[in-house]
């Protein structure tokens, strides 16, 4: 190695040194004089820009206003998908109900059909079946009574049958042709002798007869109440003859059918009672003196086969009347058919029989049925017009009154 090149390599050691020195020192003088400047003396500040501020301001303000935006779109989301969930689910459980509803229906359609073919077809079988086999085998008089008796102690029971299964089937002539031949037999060449034994028989045949149609009567009345919220009222009606033939019906009048109209009691019979039904096409009073207008006249007779769902009368008001005769007692049936006659009814036929032997007076007492159906009411046998639907009539549109029942 040479003299010149250590000399370099010294001096350039040297010169090395003493710029890190340099370095140092200044980097330790800028230190102090940060330190001096923090500690002891304070130098003078540069003022902050307000409106830097205010940017701030509005930078946290629409930064929690994203923020809620956010929220509120998911709690909105959440609840319009909650609502639609729900929705969705009533709906199937609505279509759910809807066919299983209507499945049954079906099947309960085609039973009643196939029921109903089966219990006519039978109904007409029975009434023929019997009697022609007593024909054939040249039976007496006696076993052909019993024959008879027979069979329309089977027709009561396959009328009883359609009656409680289809309620739209109107039964009444079946029943009342039943009772008319059951009646013959009754009356047939005794009337007021003492009864013998198909006489009462056939008496208590009819007596069964009555109270199946009293009651399919009774359950129909107790569906309007319950459904269409009919009014219901029992009515005791006495008819009396004396001595002189004269004739004393108590009560003679129906209770109040409403404004404009009016029943009362013309007559009481063995199997009917004859009311006539007064009323007025105006249903208000007229405005002037001597311009009231002809009353209308409805004449009909109530028997035990009036069913009140089929048959009614419809009052100026809207409303409808259905009377239903529910029992008769007289005298002389009370005489006749002690021994047949139930508990109660024999209790009924003590004031009869003591009017009969005390006072010479022929008495008899029905009971009757009311039933008033509201104006609204749509029976089965109804077909209503479409503006009589929707149109706010008098007495207000069917449909109407149908809508806010169901709210």
């Amino acid at each position: 190695m040479s003299t010149d090149s250590m000399a370099g390599g010294v001096s350039a050691v040297v010169a090395g040194i003493a710029g890190g020195s340099e370095r140092i020192a200044v980097a330790g003088v800028a230190d102090g004089a940060d330190q001096a400047g923090s500690g002891v003396v304070a130098g003078p500040s540069e003022p902050r820009d307000p409106l830097d501020a205010i940017e701030r301001k509005w930078k946290i303000i629409s930064l929690r206003a994203e923020v809620a935006r956010t929220i509120a779109i998911s709690i909105v989301g959440a609840a319009i998908a909650a609502i639609f969930y729900v929705f969705q689910e009533n709906q199937t459980q609505s279509r759910y109900y809807s066919d299983l509803q209507a499945q049954r229906e079906s099947a309960d359609s085609s039973l009643r059909a196939q029921m109903f073919t089966t219990l006519f077809q039978n109904y007409l079988k029975a009434k023929l079946e019997s009697t022609q086999r007593a024909r054939e085998s040249k039976a007496g008089a006696q076993e052909l009574t019993d024959a008879q008796l027979t069979d329309m102690q089977q027709e009561i029971v396959m009328s009883d049958l359609l009656a409680r299964n289809f309620e739209a089937v109107d039964v009444r002539p079946m029943f009342e042709d039943i009772d008319r031949r059951l009646t013959d037999r009754i009356d047939a060449g005794r009337e007021g002798q003492e009864a013998i034994a198909d006489q009462r028989n056939a008496f208590s045949l009819r007596e069964q007869l009555r109270r199946v149609a009293g009651g399919a009567a009774a359950r129909q009345t107790a569906a309007l109440i319950a459904r269409a919220g009919a009014r219901s009222e029992q009515l005791k009606i006495e008819h009396c003859k004396t001595a002189g033939n004269a004739v004393e019906i108590n009560p003679s009048f129906l209770p109040a059918l409403g404004q404009g109209a009016e029943g009362f009691i013309e007559s009481v019979a063995a199997n009917s009672v004859n009311v006539t039904v007064l009323y007025r096409t105006d249903a208000h009073p007229p405005v002037a003196v001597g311009v009231e207008s002809e009353p209308q006249r409805i004449r009909f007779a109530v028997t035990f086969y009036d069913m009140p769902v089929l048959e009614s009368v419809r009052l100026p008001s809207g409303e409808r009347i259905a009377l239903t005769m529910t029992r008769f007692l007289s005298a002389r049936t009370c005489e006749r058919f002690w021994g047949e006659l139930d508990e109660s009814t024999r209790t009924d036929c003590d004031p009869v029989l003591a009017e009969l032997n005390n006072h010479q007076r022929d008495c008899s007492r029905a009971d009757i049925t009311l039933t008033t159906i509201p104006a609204e009411y749509i029976g089965v046998r109804d077909r209503p017009y479409l503006n009589e639907l929707t149109s706010p009539a008098r007495n207000g549109g069917w449909l109407s009154h149908v809508t806010a029942a169901t709210r």
